[in-house]
C-alpha cells in the first residue's frame, strides 16, 4: 500500500483543490463588498405626518434607485418605536439610522459622528416650533397655559422638549406636572385644526406645518397665533454605524448628499415636503443636549 505523502499526486490534487476553494471564496466576498446592502432603520416618530408602510415602501424605491450608482442596493425597515431601531443597531442588525438628534443623544457612540445628515424640509436646515393658541383666548404666555390641555402630533420631540425647557425656565413645573392633559394626534394639521375648533387650549407645530395649514384655510392665520417660538432646531439626523468603513462611508456620502438629483429621489423627497440631504456636523448634538439642560439662551446665539 503507497503511503500518503505531502509531496505525491493526491497530496497536490487536495492542496489545489484548497487554494481553488479560497479563490472562489475570496472573489465572492470581494463581489459581496462591492455589491453591499445597506441596511437602513428608522422608527415612526421620525415619520412625523406619514404612514409607516408607504415611508417603507417610498424609501426603499428611492434608496434602491441612487444607492445603484456606487455599486449598492439597500433595505428600509421601519420599526415601530426607537427602542427597537437601538437594538437592531447595537446588535448590528442596521448599518444607518434616521432619528431624533434626542433620541440619538445616548447612542451617539455607536454611530460615525464625523459623518451626519438631515433631511431638509421647505427651505431651512433648522426649524422653529410654536406653541400655538386662539386669538380669542386670555392665554398670553406660558403662564396662563399651566393646568391646560396641549396637543402635539408624533415625532416632535425637540418641539417637546423645547416646551419643557421653556416652562422650567418660567420657573414652573415639569411639562408631565404642567398641563392637565397631553393628547398626541396623527398629523401636525389635525393639531392646529384642533385648536381652531375648541378641541384644545394650545397646540405645538413647526412654523412650517402652521404655514402650510394657514395657506389651505386663511382663516387659521386670523384665529390662531403664536405666544411662544422656538430657536431654530434640527428635527431628524441620519446616522451611520461606527463599524462601516472610512471608504465605504465616503462612498456612501457621494450619493446621500444627491438624492435630489434622482428623478425618484426627488419626487420621494416632496412627499415628506422635503427638498434634499444635507450634511450637518456633531454641534446638532451638542444643541440637542444644550436644549435638554434648558439653556435656551445658547441656542439662540
Amino acid at each position: 500500500m503507497n503511503k500518503f505523502t505531502n509531496t505525491g499526486p493526491l497530496y497536490n490534487l487536495i492542496k489545489w483543490s484548497f487554494i481553488l476553494l479560497i479563490l472562489v471564496d475570496t472573489n465572492r466576498i470581494i463581489a459581496d463588498e462591492s455589491n453591499s446592502v445597506l441596511r437602513i432603520g428608522g422608527h415612526t416618530d421620525v415619520l412625523f405626518d406619514a404612514r409607516r408602510q408607504d415611508a417603507e415602501i417610498s424609501f426603499n424605491l428611492m434608496f434602491s434607485e441612487f444607492l445603484q450608482e456606487v455599486g449598492e442596493t439597500s433595505t428600509v425597515t421601519i420599526y415601530s418605536d426607537a427602542k427597537s431601531m437601538y437594538n437592531a443597531l447595537i446588535n448590528k442588525d442596521i448599518d444607518a439610522i434616521f432619528t431624533t438628534p434626542i433620541d440619538l443623544l445616548p447612542h451617539s457612540a455607536l454611530v460615525n459622528t464625523d459623518r451626519l445628515f438631515t433631511v431638509v424640509v421647505g427651505k431651512h436646515l433648522r426649524h422653529r416650533y410654536l406653541l400655538l393658541v386662539r386669538v380669542n383666548s386670555k392665554i398670553k404666555d406660558i403662564h396662563d397655559l399651566r393646568n391646560k390641555k396641549l396637543t402635539t402630533s408624533k415625532g416632535h420631540q425637540m418641539g417637546v422638549a423645547y416646551t419643557n425647557a421653556l416652562i422650567q425656565t418660567s420657573g414652573l413645573p415639569e411639562i408631565d406636572q404642567f398641563f392637565n392633559n397631553q393628547v398626541q394626534v396623527s398629523t401636525s394639521n389635525t393639531a392646529i385644526i384642533d385648536l381652531f375648533f375648541y378641541k384644545t387650549d394650545s397646540a405645538l407645530v413647526t412654523e412650517e406645518a402652521f404655514n402650510v395649514a394657514s395657506e389651505l384655510n386663511p382663516q387659521i392665520a386670523k384665529q390662531i397665533k403664536a405666544i411662544h417660538r422656538s430657536p431654530p432646531l434640527l428635527l431628524v439626523i441620519v446616522a451611520i454605524r461606527k463599524e462601516i468603513s472610512v471608504e465605504r462611508v465616503e462612498r456612501l456620502a457621494s450619493v446621500i448628499k444627491r438624492i435630489h438629483e434622482f428623478p425618484r429621489g426627488k419626487k420621494i423627497l416632496s412627499l415628506f415636503r422635503a427638498t434634499r440631504v444635507a450634511e450637518v456636523s456633531s454641534k446638532e448634538l451638542e444643541r440637542a443636549s444644550i436644549l435638554l439642560k434648558g439653556n435656551l439662551d445658547a441656542l439662540n446665539e
